[in-house]
């Protein structure tokens, strides 16, 4: 007898999801200058991860309450009727990366924020 396939449980998809929209919110790029560190509107986020809205909102939330992402100033203003749009953004100053070259003569050590900014 063969064993069912594991199905995945609630936490896994919580994590596969938060893994998905936080490598979208790295990847956005800031207007204008190209520069990693956008911020993305939930609509964006549900393109970029196949999410469905409310999943999208519920995991920023979550992932904003863990200080890994944040919410951002609106944006570009129009003239649409309703609230405007929420802007999500990965927060780079969550952590902060060590790197450290010990050379036979000299040492190099460089801190970076989480998207590589020295």
């Amino acid at each position: 007898m063969r064993d069912a396939p594991a199905t995945p449980t609630t936490a896994l998809l919580r994590r596969l999801n938060a893994g998905a929209v936080l490598d979208a919110l790295r990847g956005a790029r800031a207007p204008g200058s190209g520069a990693v560190g956008g911020a993305m509107t939930g609509t964006e986020v549900m393109a970029a991860t196949g999410l469905s809205r409310p999943t999208v909102h519920t995991v920023c939330d979550a992932l904003i309450d863990l200080g890994w992402v944040r919410e951002a100033a609106g944006g570009e203003e129009t003239a649409r009727p309703g609230r405007p749009a929420r802007r999500y953004a990965f927060d780079a100053r969550a952590g902060y990366v060590l790197g450290v070259d010990l050379g036979a003569h000299k040492v190099t050590v460089v801190l970076a924020d989480l998207v590589g900014t020295a």
